[in-house]
This record gives structure tokens, C-alpha cells and sequence, in this order.
């Protein structure tokens, strides 16, 4: 599966309702329509962000497929679906920048996803640099084969956990990045409450963290599918 992920800021002299009303009532009924080989689609709404970000972020867009051609060459059902869908997002995009990973679901939820509409669930998604002189095959190896079972294990609450690796940067961007991470709770007080296992769980994720993340910035997020 290969996922396009897209951190978008909104056009200036909308408000943040405005913002995501436009998506989630005139965009995506037009995306689905006119990306006929778009196998999934997520819109995660920025509610606020946890603690300094980085880069301005409004909300986050992933666009699944099932070959990197089918997001290159077919994205679009013709000419005229490229033309509809691009003068609507010039009514509500001020920029995006533009990933193209390879998604891990680190976990699988017990309750499986509603096929339409908002998740339900309380969402993190932070975007994560690897510390300076480590390679990519090193920061893929502690984040997605060594990391994993100590997350299962000290994160009591999670529901959801996929990790993306960044494979190419498709757009210019001042912060390059090399993993996108999402932590699913089933509410905001499970993220209080059991993000951690028990007292030493938090210094245990930190020194992990440490291996393979310089800077990270995150935001919590209302996510659409």
C-alpha cells in the first residue's frame, strides 16, 4: 500500500470552520468522484497543536493507493475530473507539502473503522527527523522493527498505531522530514490517563525515542474517512 500524505495549510482569510467545512462538504465528495483509483482517503482537521510546531499546519491529508503509478499516472478519471477538482481546492488550499511513504499499522484497532464519516477516536499525528548522521535504513530499523514492541507495551491506551516512512519528498519544504507517526485513543482522557503503562514507562519510551528522533512536532487531530 503506498500513501501520499499532504501537511496543508489553509488559504488566507478563512477561518479554521470555514477551512474544513469546504473540505469535508465540497472537497471530498469530489475527490472520491474524479480519483477513481484512490483506494482510501483520510482528512484529520487540526484541532490544536501539542506543544511548539515546527511548521504551520491546518490539516493533514492521506491518500492511499495501491502502486505509486496509480497516484503518478491515473489519479484522475480524466481531464476534466483534474480541472474540477483543482479549481476547488484553490478555493480553500493556501499550501501542501507533499510525502510519499510506506505505511506500517503497527496495530490494528479491535473495533474495525465506520466505512464513512468522523472516527470517533482521539488522534496524534507528529512528524519525526532523524537525528543527524543516522541513516535512513538505521532510523527505519529502530522506529518500525525495535520501537514497536516497546509502544504496545508502555503506550496502555493506544487503539491505533501506524507509522509511515517518508520515502520522497514531492514538494520544497524548509523541514525535511523522514517518518509520520498516528497514536489513535478511544478519547481524550484515555490520553491522559493510559498513554502510559505505569510511572517508568514514560523515561523508557523517551531513552527509545532518542535512538532515532532529533525533532518531532505533533498536533491533535479529528480525523475523516
Amino acid at each position: 500500500m503506498r500513501k501520499m500524505i499532504f501537511l496543508c495549510t489553509r488559504k488566507k482569510g478563512l477561518s479554521p470552520a470555514e477551512y474544513g467545512q469546504r473540505i469535508l462538504t465540497n472537497h471530498v465528495p469530489l475527490a472520491l468522484a474524479h480519483h477513481p483509483t484512490m483506494q482510501h482517503y483520510r482528512v484529520n482537521l487540526v484541532e490544536r497543536p501539542r506543544g511548539e510546531p515546527l511548521v504551520p499546519v491546518d490539516s493533514i491529508a492521506e491518500l492511499s493507493f495501491a502502486t505509486n503509478e496509480d497516484f503518478r499516472d491515473r489519479l484522475y478519471a480524466s481531464d476534466e475530473g483534474r480541472r474540477i477538482v483543482t479549481a476547488d481546492t484553490n478555493t480553500f488550499l493556501g499550501s501542501a507539502a507533499a510525502y510519499e511513504t510506506t505505511e506500517f499499522v503497527q496495530k490494528e484497532p479491535e473495533v474495525p473503522d465506520q466505512p464513512a464519516g468522523p472516527s470517533g477516536r482521539f488522534k496524534m499525528i507528529a512528524i519525526l527527523q532523524r537525528p543527524e548522521g543516522q541513516s535512513r535504513e538505521e532510523f527505519r530499523r529502530c522506529w518500525i522493527e525495535e520501537h514497536k514492541p516497546l509502544a504496545l507495551e508502555h503506550h496502555q491506551g493506544l487503539v491505533k498505531y501506524v507509522a509511515n516512512i517518508v520515502d520522497a519528498q514531492l514538494s520544497p519544504s524548509d523541514f525535511p522530514i523522514d517518518g509520520i507517526s498516528e497514536l489513535h485513543f478511544a478519547d481524550a482522557e484515555a490520553f491522559r490517563t493510559q498513554m502510559y503503562t505505569h510511572p517508568e514507562s514514560r523515561e523508557i519510551i523517551a531513552a527509545d525515542t532518542k535512538r532515532f528522533i532529533g525533532k518531532s512536532c505533533a498536533w491533535f487531530v479529528q480525523e475523516h474517512h
